[in-house]
């Protein structure tokens, strides 16, 4: 649906789009000239109409508010007595939400993605504002400021419930005990038993957030991973009511910033809704993301059927298209070798007027390897990105790709990936530092990066086939810049 959504709002797209999946990340392959030609002619649009440049920000929320919707019917509905067509039917009604939100990003992420021309002119914008000693460094900093948004995402929105629980918890001294003396099983059953309307509030908050980690294949949060969080908060002793209150004023304090620096140097209108722009993209970026997530948890069940009565597992079944699902569910027409190959690797090929082309395993390996990608300089000494967050820091890089990696780093270490998502936050936990080589300003990474306040350098392109890993380096991150210290 990439070169579709591209046609319809930014009125063309890309002639030949070249997307791999593999390791649970979507790699795109385009060509660089339509890209810079496309996101110019978005980029053009924005600044001389900036009223039509907030309604492409804004794109996801339409269509994610009514996917959210559908989802919270989806994750209750019995499947397992649904006649095929029946089942089919929900798929269907599940794509006619899911498609629309997923693919309402796209137009942002042309224009951020790459050349991040956006986040460039603005910067640029305030550095000449400033007009002081240090001013790139200011630039960077008051960029961060102005594009973030001021109203909770996800993880905003989740934390400040959770520290809402735990307050609760430890307003109730016998509980509190129990939470800081006890094992996960035995906090469960007192609480159950002893503490009925906080064990049922503890049950909310794991139907309503478990999903966040979920990515497309999970797992999801369990019960036992927010007692075991609420048991560690407690046992450390904080002063919950205090840390609440700080989570409840941060929107405000931004709200302030941002208006301080809007009035320090005399941004003008149309350069305030372009600092929206910016913001609401990086806002309604973490909706979609949201959306497909939520998407993939609550959609679990549906698919557990059809694997079923298609004899594959969840994981198999989630790698027919959905063009194919017709076929496959009703009549029985589906290549079950083909499907499990896409399970290793597959890539869809996009061509303007032409069928698409979907392979898998190594006819998917052989298909990339025939695209003679350029190999990059391994032996340069420096790598440029772009700032989503400032600072400098010196460490071992650890390449950090899927969950199953994270055991390798520790404190201090610099996190390094194709791109992050929620799944790796016990890992980017530790981190001194974010690498990645995709992503522009709305970027979960930069988002992270900037809500933390962890040096972070994004879109460089190719740090983790350059950079080794276990290497020593260094991040100035101020100037988007890695240098190898070996």
């Amino acid at each position: 649906m990439f070169t579709v959504e591209m046609k319809k709002y930014c009125g063309a797209n890309f002639r030949d789009c070249i997307l791999e999946y593999r390791q649970n990340n979507n790699i795109w392959y385009l060509d660089a000239a339509e890209w810079s030609k496309l996101d110019k002619r978005l980029f053009d649009r924005i600044l001389k109409d900036p009223k039509w440049g907030s309604q492409i920000s804004k794109l996801p929320q339409k269509y994610c508010h009514s996917c959210i919707k559908f989802l919270d019917k989806l994750k209750n509905i019995s499947v397992e007595t649904l006649p095929d067509r029946n089942l089919y039917g929900l798929y269907e009604q599940f794509m006619k939400f899911y498609i629309p939100a997923h693919g309402s990003g796209h137009p942002a992420n042309v224009l951020e993605m790459k050349n991040q021309r956006l986040s460039a002119y603005l910067k640029k914008y305030l550095k000449d504002r400033i007009n002081e000693s240090g001013n790139e460094t200011k630039a960077n900093e008051y960029f961060g400021v102005l594009a973030t948004p001021t109203k909770d995402m996800s993880p905003q929105a989740e934390s400040k419930e959770f520290y809402r629980l735990a307050l609760q918890i430890q307003r109730r001294p016998l509980l509190a005990q129990y939470f800081q003396t006890k094992g996960i099983s035995k906090i469960k059953m007192f609480t159950s038993e002893n503490y009925s309307q906080i064990w049922r509030k503890i049950q909310r908050h794991y139907e309503r957030w478990c999903w966040m980690p979920y990515n497309y294949e999970g797992p999801a949060y369990s019960v036992d991973y927010y007692i075991g969080n609420l048991a560690g908060m407690l046992r450390q002793r904080l002063n919950i009511n205090a840390e609440l209150k700080k989570l409840e004023a941060e929107n405000s304090k931004i709200k302030k910033r941002q208006e301080s620096i809007i009035k320090k140097y005399a941004i003008n209108r149309k350069h305030r809704t372009l600092f929206k722009i910016a913001s609401d993209i990086m806002f309604y970026k973490a909706l979609r993301k949201d959306c497909i997530y939520k998407g993939a948890w609550a959609s679990r069940d549906l698919y557990a059927e059809i694997a079923k009565r298609l004899d594959l597992t969840i994981h198999e079944a989630r790698y027919i298209f959905y063009f194919e699902m017709r076929s496959a569910l009703l009549d029985r027409k589906y290549d079950k070798q083909l499907i499990r190959s896409r399970t290793k690797e597959v890539v869809l090929h996009q061509r303007a007027g032409k069928k698409d082309i979907i392979l898998g395993g190594r006819q998917a390996s052989q298909f990339i390897k025939s695209l003679n990608i350029k190999k990059p300089d391994t032996e340069v000494t420096e790598l440029q990105g772009q700032c989503a967050y400032p600072g400098k820091v010196r460490g071992r890089v650890v390449l950090v790709n899927t969950p199953e990696m994270m055991g390798k780093i520790h404190k201090g270490d610099i996190l390094m990936a194709y791109a992050t998502q929620p799944n790796l936050l016990p890992a980017m936990k530790k981190a001194a530092a974010f690498i990645t080589d995709f992503g522009g300003i709305t970027c979960h990474a930069a988002i992270v990066a900037r809500e933390w306040k962890v040096p972070c350098v994004i879109g460089t392109g190719n740090a983790t086939k350059i950079l080794r890993d276990g290497e020593e380096v260094e991040v100035d991150a101020t100037h988007g810049i890695i240098r190898r210290l070996g």
